[in-house]
Order: structure tokens, then C-alpha cells, then sequence
């Protein structure tokens, strides 16, 4: 990343959600005790989701709430892709490294009460004194990441996610460590051999359809075709009941919008039939699933719809989308994937805020290049926390990598 390279615009953000750890508060908040006794949980709470705890330099930590409990989360401000960028990478993880290895000593040398947060306002602006952390046993970290990445590059992010021998900094990139075992084997095999599939697919399609003279399929079609394929194989392979954990690579923006991205002619061509031509596409791919090569785009998309929490009799099941519907809105500008449109009361949809709900785009390069966002969901775990810099800055590296591009402008 030297001075004379175009300056890039987006910026890479990472959450990092603290697993074995617990937030709490006073039930009255006119009561902070000095310290609370592990057992005795009468006088406090969990905190409700996305609640401010602690505001550091460079990052926050917040809430979360996936079960009773309350789980805390670090939400680092976002880094432009530029040498400042990784320099100020450096300076948060390491400030958030020095956090919790702080909150770990006090834990173990006084392991019968709870910590008030107060502790730590030396270490950033205290923005909730009556919260209490529970730090033990030892953390365990799950990073996640918000980037953006050109459309030309998408498989590459995808290959590098689903490489099966990958480098020190690859590996970053997937928490899945036993490649050998479903449905680690079939995850990784989908992300890595997505856009040969989708190549050959394409090729047939040309040879029958025809679409115009001289048309070859562009690489932002052939990657956004990739990318599609794996995200109808990823139901079929995880079985989960959590929508945004069936993707490696999540989309947050969404799928009508990444369609946009299209050279104008392909736009035009795919936009002729109300989509019908675009889904012709997706009925030839070869799919690589465990139970065989085909699927049937009239079946549901998710087998057991979407659900809020776990599938119990008192959550909320999301039915009746199925693959065909998906894939021919999409140049018609509606992505079903989205609560503005999936089918159902659109209450019932926020689940499906955060899986495709960003409309806009980031922008890259001198030329200000639109490029679609897409959250990494399967960095690495971690108990260690003096890892956390390193799984940043390779993270943040690779994506700057993958982002290159000339400097005319390539559209």
C-alpha cells in the first residue's frame, strides 16, 4: 500500500462477540454495589440488545442478547483501506487486547464476584457504571467482519474462504479446522468450486440461448452467478435453524442490487422475460450437495422456512419462498432474501434485516467504483486474545489485496 496507489475508500469494520462472558446490570440503578457475589443474583439483569457498555478509542463495546443472557460485543470503528487504516487496526485491537486481559486478571484474582465495568474506565469512557461482567471461565472470541469487495473479485474472496490447504493468512478466514468431516468438506468445496460451475453453466447457456451477438459472459456476471450457486447449496449443507449462520460469506447488500453491477447489456438481456431467461441459468448448474447434483428451483428455498430463535413452538416460522422466486426477482429489483419482500407478514421478517438489507454500496478506488458488502461470518475463533491483532490485520490485508484494481476506470 504505497503513497502513490489510488486511495481506497471503504472502509473494514469487525465485531468481535465475547463468548463465555456475561453482562449485567442493577435491577435498581440507584444501588451499585461494590461487588456483587457470583451466586446472588437478585439485585441484577441482562441488558437488552445492542446497549452501549463502553465506549474505547477506536471501538465500542456493546450487548447482544441470542439467548437470556446477556453477551458482550467489541464493534470496532470502521479502518479505510490505506496504511493509516491498518495503523489504527493496530492501535484498537491492541487497546481491546489490553481490555480483556485486564478484565481476566481482576476475574481471577477476586473469582467470586462480578466485575464492575467501572474497573476499566482508565481503559475508555464508562458509559454504563452499573454494568457488571462476569469474565469467567476464559474468553472465547468470534470475529466477524464487514467489507466490501469489487464483484469481479467475489469467488476470490470465496476461494480464499474455502481453500482446503490455505496459508497462515487464509486461514483466517475459516473457522471450519476439520476439512474432512461434514459439513465442513462440502462447505469449503462449494465456496471453491463455485465458479467453475458457474463458468460451465454459462458456456451451456450461451450455446442454447444466444443472448446476443458476440456476448460472452463478463467476469461480474460469472462471480455474481458463483456466488449464487453457493448461497442456494448453503441451506442443504448446514441444516441450521439461524438464517445468517447457513452463510460463509453473508450479503448485506442485497442481491437486486448486486445484479445492478451487471454490464448494461447483460442487465437489458436478463430483464427481457421477467426474469425467466436468468433463472434457465441456474437450471443447468452441476450442484455439489451431499444427497446429489440436481435441485428442484420449485422447492423451498429453506426446507424449514427462517426462524426467530430457535425452532420451538413459540417462535415464528418465515415459509413459502422458494428458489425459482428468488432468482427470477432479481433483475427485476426485488430480492426476496430481503423483509421488504419475502413472503409473509413483514413483521414476522426482521430476522432478515442485516441478510441483504443494505441497499447502497461502498466505493472504492479513485473512480469512487461501486462495490457490494458482504459480512465475513466464519473468521477464525480464538481463546487467546493477543491473537486478535494478527487475525485483524490478515484479515484487513487480504481484502485490501483482493480490491486492487487499475487506475482507469474498468467500467
Amino acid at each position: 500500500m504505497s503513497s502513490s496507489e489510488p486511495v481506497i475508500q471503504r472502509a473494514i469494520g469487525f465485531e468481535l462477540e465475547v463468548k463465555n462472558w456475561r453482562t449485567w446490570k442493577c435491577r435498581d440503578p440507584q444501588y451499585l454495589p461494590e461487588a456483587g457475589e457470583r451466586k446472588n443474583i437478585s439485585y441484577r439483569r441482562p441488558h437488552g440488545v445492542q446497549e452501549k457498555l463502553l465506549k474505547g478509542e477506536g471501538y465500542s463495546l456493546t450487548s447482544d442478547r441470542p439467548s437470556a443472557e446477556s453477551v458482550p460485543e467489541f464493534i470496532t470503528d470502521p479502518f479505510p483501506e490505506t496504511d493509516s487504516g491498518l495503523a489504527k487496526l493496530d492501535s484498537t485491537f491492541r487497546k481491546i487486547t489490553e481490555l480483556v486481559t485486564l478484565m481476566h486478571a481482576e476475574a481471577r484474582s477476586h473469582p467470586d464476584s462480578l466485575n464492575p465495568i467501572t474497573s476499566y474506565k482508565d481503559k475508555g469512557t464508562v458509559l454504563k457504571p452499573e454494568t457488571f461482567f462476569d469474565a469467567l471461565p476464559e474468553p472465547d472470541f468470534h470475529p466477524q467482519a464487514t467489507v466490501g469487495v469489487h464483484l469481479s473479485k467475489m469467488s476470490d474472496l470465496m476461494r480464499i474462504s474455502g481453500n482446503p490447504s490455505p496459508s497462515v493468512q487464509e486461514s483466517r478466514f475459516t473457522r471450519i479446522k476439520d476439512v474432512n468431516e461434514p459439513p465442513a468438506f462440502k462447505e469449503k468445496e462449494s465456496m471453491s468450486t463455485a465458479f467453475g460451475r458457474a463458468e460451465r453453466a454459462l458456456e451451456k447457456f450461451s450455446k442454447t440461448f444466444k443472448p446476443f451477438d458476440g456476448w460472452k459472459p463478463s467476469i461480474e456476471l460469472k462471480n455474481l452467478c458463483a456466488y449464487m450457486i453457493h448461497y442456494l447449496e448453503c441451506p442443504m449443507i448446514n441444516f441450521l435453524s439461524y438464517p445468517k449462520s447457513y452463510f460463509p460469506v453473508m450479503a448485506r447488500t442485497d442481491f437486486a442490487q448486486i445484479f445492478n453491477l451487471l454490464p448494461i447489456d447483460e442487465m437489458a438481456f436478463f430483464r427481457e422475460d421477467d426474469g425467466t431467461t436468468f433463472l434457465r441459468i441456474f437450471e443447468i448448474v452441476e450442484y455439489d450437495l451431499p444427497e446429489g447434483p440436481k435441485l428442484d428451483m420449485r422447492d423451498q428455498f429453506f426446507a424449514k422456512g427462517i426462524r426467530q430463535g430457535q425452532p420451538t413452538a413459540s417462535c415464528h416460522a418465515i415459509d413459502g419462498l422458494d428458489r425459482a422466486t428468488w432468482i427470477r426477482n432479481i433483475p427485476l429489483e426485488k430480492d426476496f432474501l430481503t423483509q421488504d419482500y419475502y413472503p409473509g407478514k413483514r413483521e414476522q421478517a426482521r430476522q432478515l434485516d442485516t441478510m441483504g438489507g443494505w441497499y447502497g454500496f461502498d466505493r472504492l478506488g479513485d473512480w469512487r467504483i461501486p462495490v457490494p458488502v458482504f459480512e465475513l461470518r466464519r473468521i477464525q475463533f480464538t481463546r487467546d486474545a493477543q491473537e486478535l491483532p494478527a487475525i485483524a490485520r490478515d484479515v484487513f490485508t487480504a481484502i485490501v489485496e483482493l480490491n486492487r484494481e487499475p487506475t482507469e476506470n474498468p467500467r
